[in-house]
């Protein structure tokens, strides 16, 4: 198996594990969250059959998929070359569009670098709550409830570990996931603090999490950053490599 499609497949295996229902739709597999079912990551369409495809029919499909779930948002991910092509047609559509890259550590990590301690998820759920809070939709309870319980839904799909940096009074200012199925380690969810940003926390966390995965015996470490955003230069230096990119296409229901 090839390094991109070991980490497609650990993707996916994530997807099942977080998943308290998964069914066919037109064009592949559809994951269902039924209690948190306004968060998007854990309910969406994932685009699996081969072949060409137009945009107007995945929507269509999707939008039949969701509506039959309950599911008031929409939202498709691809994960091959496929999404470049379909992302102008999304858009005309009038649906959201991200791209992601996936990146995989080539390089040993600096040394000399502070790196941020392991602790457990209640430690971190804390300042993941105040940064979503910081949010437009964070005067709807509901789903603040649904974004925070979708950390314990990660942990325990991938018996996650975590990482974090504190400030001088103990608080917890960055933090990161390292979830793990034996062979291989993804780092997600690195985040810090507004206010905080800019004084190297962020590198602190995932350089913790890079010596976890890699003392962990991981041969494959990985992660996900936004192809439009400054972060993935950051991991860049920290020794991680563009392989492949994941597209999502969306649409808001609220």
């Amino acid at each position: 198996m090839t390094e991109r499609a070991r980490i497609l497949e650990f993707l996916r295996s994530f997807d099942v594990a977080c998943a308290t229902a998964a069914e066919p739709w037109r064009f592949g597999t559809a994951f269902w969250r039924d209690d948190m079912p306004r968060v998007y990551d854990l309910n969406f369409a994932l685009l699996e059959a081969p072949g060409d495809v137009t945009a107007h029919a995945v929507a269509r499909a999707a939008d039949d998929a969701h509506a039959r779930r309950g599911v008031r948002h929409r939202k498709v991910s691809v994960r091959d070359e496929r999404g470049e092509r379909l992302r102008p047609a999304f858009v005309a559509l009038g649906w959201d569009t991200e791209r992601d890259v996936v990146m995989v550590l080539r390089a040993p990590p600096p040394s000399g670098r502070r790196r941020g301690e392991e602790v457990e998820l209640a430690d971190v759920l804390a300042m993941r709550e105040a940064a979503l809070r910081a949010y437009p939709f964070a005067s709807d309870e509901d789903v603040v409830r649904q974004l925070v319980d979708k950390d314990r839904v990660f942990h325990d799909a991938r018996a996650a570990r975590h990482f974090a940096a504190r400030r001088d009074d103990g608080a917890v200012v960055a933090s990161c996931d390292l979830y793990s199925d034996g062979r291989t380690g993804q780092i997600e969810d690195v985040g810090t603090l507004e206010g905080h940003r800019g004084q190297g926390h962020a590198t602190a966390v995932v350089l913790a999490a890079v010596d976890a995965s890699l003392a962990a015996g991981h041969d494959v470490t990985f992660l996900v950053a936004d192809d439009e955003d400054w972060p993935k230069q950051m991991y860049a230096r920290l020794g991680f490599e563009p392989v492949a990119h994941l597209y999502d296409f969306w649409r808001s229901g609220e």
